[in-house]
């Protein structure tokens, strides 16, 4: 259930709304992935929100938002304990800067493009939590067309912004930063067409280098684009594509791709229903290759896509 409510104070307008999300999950097999053991976990998530955007000035908005999710356990049966308050946003938002047309947003916040293919998931270690990443967005829009000039910064734990009752979280497994650009064209009648590049670094993998999931040291480029085309009755079709290459600590190299392609008919009142169909692929590591690393890295992406949006 969710409430949310506004409150107008003259010329000036400060949006806040409350948020309580309870998921009730039974599962088992999912940590070791072995029938034979039994590690059956039944539990209840409480998760809290709140959060507000209050505007200082015509052009600029700061916003804000407090989460925290407590887990009640069943099976195994554990203790009732409070969880970690955090900041689930935090953040500056110019909307003109200088000159027209020119953005900013600075802080906490969900960067979310399109399905969620390259960017959704700044955050995957607690779950469905949060999705925030630490960013800082420069945007230029004319015509219908958008570059943005984005810069990342996502350490492995949460140590951008107080946290209370902090339970010491792993947010990432490692040290994540990026910079980049992301580009969006909209002026073809019934195309559109995006295109992105970004370089990024992880350091300080927190497992141990024994570990078979251990990654030393990297950085990566990653370079990519996306296409939808829509046709008439309800038609449409979408594909993107991207290619990561780059070097690990001692003298490794990263290569990896993924892509998808799919064709989309809406239908019913509104086109509120769809049904897809396509084909979804990415690398794979091949264990005989010495000093290669050819799996795809889904950098911002670790997230459980079950739809196509």
């Amino acid at each position: 259930m969710a409430a949310a409510v506004a409150q107008q104070n003259s010329s000036r307008q400060i949006d806040y709304g409350f948020e309580q999300r309870v998921r009730n999950e039974n599962i088992n097999n999912q940590f070791d992935y072995d029938d034979n053991l039994d590690d059956q976990r039944a539990q209840l998530r409480w998760r809290t929100r709140i959060w507000a955007k209050a505007p200082v000035g015509s052009d600029i908005d700061i916003n804000v938002g407090l989460t925290q999710e407590t887990n009640q356990i069943f099976i195994k049966r554990a203790p009732w304990r409070f969880d970690e308050v955090m900041f689930e946003t935090l953040n500056i938002d110019f909307k003109k800067l200088f000159t027209k047309g020119l953005t900013l947003r600075v802080g906490r916040q969900n960067l979310i493009k399109n399905e969620g293919f390259m960017f959704l998931e700044g955050s995957p270690g607690d779950g469905s939590r949060t999705v925030y990443t630490n960013a800082a967005v420069l945007g230029y829009t004319w015509k219908k067309s958008k570059l943005e000039a984005i810069g990342i910064m996502n350490p492995r734990q949460d140590r951008m912004l107080p946290v209370l009752h902090d339970r010491n979280k792993t947010m990432l497994d490692w040290n994540q930063s990026s910079i980049g650009t992301y580009y969006t064209d909209n002026n073809l009648r019934r195309t559109s067409i995006e295109s992105y590049y970004f370089y990024t670094k992880q350091t300080g993998d927190r497992r141990a280098p024994t570990n078979f999931q251990y990654r030393p040291d990297r950085h990566v480029h990653l370079a990519g684009g996306r296409v939808v085309r829509k046709f008439d009755r309800g038609w449409s079709a979408t594909g993107e594509f991207a290619g990561q290459w780059g070097a690990y600590h001692g003298g490794g190299t990263v290569r990896g791709w993924a892509g998808y392609s799919y064709l989309k008919r809406t239908f019913g009142e509104k086109s509120q229903h769809y049904v897809p169909g396509g084909y979804w692929g990415m690398s794979g590591d091949d264990p005989s290759t010495k000093n290669k690393d050819e799996g795809w890295d889904p950098l911002y992406s670790r997230w459980p896509n079950s739809t196509v949006s």
